[in-house]
Protein backbone atom coordinates (compact mmCIF):
# COMPACT_ATOMS: atom_id res chain seq x y z
CA UNK A 1 0.00 0.00 0.00
CA UNK A 2 1.49 3.77 -0.75
CA UNK A 3 0.61 6.84 0.98
CA UNK A 4 1.57 9.97 1.54
CA UNK A 5 3.02 11.24 4.43
CA UNK A 6 3.61 15.45 5.21
CA UNK A 7 4.97 16.87 7.94
CA UNK A 8 5.19 21.11 7.70
CA UNK A 9 6.50 21.19 4.01
CA UNK A 10 8.43 17.85 3.40
CA UNK A 11 6.02 15.18 2.06
CA UNK A 12 7.38 11.90 1.33
CA UNK A 13 5.88 8.36 -0.05
CA UNK A 14 5.72 5.53 2.18
CA UNK A 15 5.23 1.79 1.17
CA UNK A 16 3.89 -0.29 3.36
CA UNK A 17 3.30 -4.19 2.67
CA UNK A 18 2.27 -7.17 4.98
CA UNK A 19 4.74 -9.96 4.98
CA UNK A 20 4.85 -13.23 7.16
CA UNK A 21 6.60 -11.72 10.12
CA UNK A 22 4.23 -8.68 10.46
CA UNK A 23 4.43 -5.30 8.26
CA UNK A 24 7.47 -3.53 6.16
CA UNK A 25 7.81 -0.21 5.70
CA UNK A 26 10.09 1.78 3.23
CA UNK A 27 10.13 5.24 3.72
CA UNK A 28 12.16 6.93 1.45
CA UNK A 29 15.98 4.95 0.77
CA UNK A 30 14.94 3.48 3.97
CA UNK A 31 13.58 0.32 5.35
CA UNK A 32 12.26 -1.10 8.50
CA UNK A 33 10.65 -3.83 10.00
CA UNK A 34 7.70 -2.53 12.23
CA UNK A 35 6.38 -4.01 15.94
CA UNK A 36 3.28 -2.87 16.49
CA UNK A 37 0.84 -3.18 19.57
CA UNK A 38 -2.06 -1.00 20.55
CA UNK A 39 -1.65 0.58 23.87
CA UNK A 40 -5.26 2.59 24.28
CA UNK A 41 -7.51 2.96 21.97
CA UNK A 42 -5.95 4.86 19.15
CA UNK A 43 -2.64 4.95 20.30
CA UNK A 44 0.42 2.50 19.29
CA UNK A 45 4.09 1.50 19.97
CA UNK A 46 5.77 1.18 17.32
CA UNK A 47 9.40 -0.35 17.11
CA UNK A 48 11.08 0.03 13.46
CA UNK A 49 14.29 -2.45 13.34
CA UNK A 50 16.03 -1.23 10.25
CA UNK A 51 16.47 -3.62 7.32
CA UNK A 52 19.29 -3.97 5.39
CA UNK A 53 19.37 -4.43 1.21
CA UNK A 54 18.62 -8.12 1.47
CA UNK A 55 15.55 -7.56 3.79
CA UNK A 56 17.49 -9.11 7.01
CA UNK A 57 17.55 -7.22 9.97
CA UNK A 58 20.46 -4.40 11.03
CA UNK A 59 22.84 -6.06 13.99
CA UNK A 60 23.18 -2.67 15.39
CA UNK A 61 20.11 -2.62 17.78
CA UNK A 62 20.78 1.23 18.60
CA UNK A 63 19.32 1.89 15.42
CA UNK A 64 15.96 0.48 16.55
CA UNK A 65 13.78 3.27 17.17
CA UNK A 66 10.86 3.06 19.18
CA UNK A 67 7.42 5.43 18.49
CA UNK A 68 4.30 6.07 19.61
CA UNK A 69 1.77 6.89 17.04
CA UNK A 70 -1.60 8.48 17.87
CA UNK A 71 -4.29 8.90 15.28
CA UNK A 72 -6.34 12.42 15.50
CA UNK A 73 -8.51 11.59 13.22
CA UNK A 74 -8.56 12.77 9.33
CA UNK A 75 -5.85 11.59 8.74
CA UNK A 76 -3.51 13.67 11.35
CA UNK A 77 -1.34 11.85 13.60
CA UNK A 78 0.80 12.72 16.47
CA UNK A 79 4.14 10.86 16.48
CA UNK A 80 6.36 10.69 19.63
CA UNK A 81 9.65 9.85 19.44
CA UNK A 82 13.17 10.30 20.33
CA UNK A 83 12.62 14.23 19.38
CA UNK A 84 12.21 17.08 22.53
CA UNK A 85 8.68 17.52 21.17
CA UNK A 86 5.65 15.80 19.57
CA UNK A 87 5.00 16.26 16.15
CA UNK A 88 2.16 16.05 13.76
CA UNK A 89 1.82 14.62 10.12
CA UNK A 90 -1.21 14.09 7.99
CA UNK A 91 -1.31 10.44 6.16
CA UNK A 92 -3.30 10.37 3.03
CA UNK A 93 -3.33 7.55 -0.07
CA UNK A 94 -2.03 9.07 -3.14
CA UNK A 95 -5.73 9.82 -4.53
CA UNK A 96 -6.91 12.00 -1.50
CA UNK A 97 -3.18 13.84 -1.60
CA UNK A 98 -3.58 15.04 -4.66
CA UNK A 99 -7.44 15.92 -3.94
CA UNK A 100 -6.22 17.83 -1.19
CA UNK A 101 -3.39 19.79 -3.23
CA UNK A 102 -5.94 20.67 -5.90
CA UNK A 103 -8.54 21.78 -3.17
CA UNK A 104 -5.53 24.25 -1.65
CA UNK A 105 -6.93 26.01 1.01
CA UNK A 106 -10.78 25.44 1.95
CA UNK A 107 -13.19 27.45 4.07
CA UNK A 108 -13.26 30.75 1.40
CA UNK A 109 -16.26 32.57 0.67
CA UNK A 110 -17.29 33.58 -2.54
CA UNK A 111 -17.72 31.38 -5.34
CA UNK A 112 -15.46 28.17 -5.40
CA UNK A 113 -14.62 26.12 -8.27
CA UNK A 114 -13.60 22.82 -8.13
CA UNK A 115 -11.48 20.52 -10.53
CA UNK A 116 -10.58 17.61 -11.33
CA UNK A 117 -7.30 16.23 -9.60
CA UNK A 118 -6.73 13.20 -12.22
CA UNK A 119 -8.00 12.01 -15.65
CA UNK A 120 -11.50 10.42 -15.78
CA UNK A 121 -15.68 9.67 -16.36
CA UNK A 122 -18.47 11.19 -14.81
CA UNK A 123 -20.47 8.89 -13.41
CA UNK A 124 -23.32 9.81 -11.06
CA UNK A 125 -23.96 13.63 -10.30
CA UNK A 126 -25.33 13.59 -7.00
CA UNK A 127 -27.07 16.95 -6.91
CA UNK A 128 -28.26 19.36 -9.18
CA UNK A 129 -27.86 23.57 -9.91
CA UNK A 130 -29.40 25.50 -7.08
CA UNK A 131 -28.81 21.75 -4.57
CA UNK A 132 -27.90 23.65 -0.95
CA UNK A 133 -24.86 21.31 0.75
CA UNK A 134 -22.89 20.78 3.12
CA UNK A 135 -19.13 20.91 3.54
CA UNK A 136 -17.97 17.45 2.07
CA UNK A 137 -21.01 16.31 0.95
CA UNK A 138 -20.56 14.18 -2.28
CA UNK A 139 -21.30 16.20 -5.72
CA UNK A 140 -20.72 14.07 -8.33
CA UNK A 141 -18.69 10.90 -8.70
CA UNK A 142 -16.15 10.50 -11.09
CA UNK A 143 -14.37 6.88 -12.56
CA UNK A 144 -10.64 6.78 -12.65
CA UNK A 145 -8.65 3.71 -12.66
CA UNK A 146 -11.73 1.76 -12.69
CA UNK A 147 -12.66 3.28 -9.07
CA UNK A 148 -15.46 5.26 -8.46
CA UNK A 149 -14.22 8.75 -6.28
CA UNK A 150 -16.83 10.58 -5.00
CA UNK A 151 -16.11 14.74 -5.31
CA UNK A 152 -17.08 16.38 -2.18
CA UNK A 153 -17.98 20.43 -2.11
CA UNK A 154 -14.99 21.81 -0.10
CA UNK A 155 -17.78 24.59 1.60
CA UNK A 156 -21.13 25.01 2.83
CA UNK A 157 -23.23 26.97 0.12
CA UNK A 158 -25.52 26.62 -2.90
CA UNK A 159 -23.84 24.55 -6.20
CA UNK A 160 -24.09 27.32 -8.84
CA UNK A 161 -22.53 25.42 -11.56
CA UNK A 162 -22.23 21.87 -12.68
CA UNK A 163 -19.78 22.24 -15.52
CA UNK A 164 -20.11 18.78 -16.84
CA UNK A 165 -22.84 15.39 -17.29
CA UNK A 166 -22.73 12.05 -16.85
CA UNK A 167 -20.77 10.23 -19.35
CA UNK A 168 -17.96 13.07 -19.65
CA UNK A 169 -14.58 12.58 -19.97
CA UNK A 170 -12.16 15.18 -17.69
CA UNK A 171 -9.13 15.59 -17.55
CA UNK A 172 -6.58 16.30 -14.84
CA UNK A 173 -7.44 20.68 -14.02
CA UNK A 174 -10.66 20.54 -15.75
CA UNK A 175 -13.48 22.77 -14.08
CA UNK A 176 -16.65 20.11 -12.52
CA UNK A 177 -18.49 22.20 -10.60
CA UNK A 178 -18.99 25.28 -8.56
CA UNK A 179 -20.42 26.31 -4.97
CA UNK A 180 -21.11 29.74 -3.49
Amino acid sequence: MELVVTHGERQETLQLRQTAYGYEVELGERRYAVDAKEVEGGQHSLILRPLEANGESSQAVAQQAQVSVHSLGGGQFEVVDDSPLPYRCQVADPLTHLAQESRGGSGSSGRRQVTAYMPGRVVTLLVSEGDQVEEGQGILVLEAMKMENEIPAESSGVVSRLLVECGQAVDNGDPLFEVE
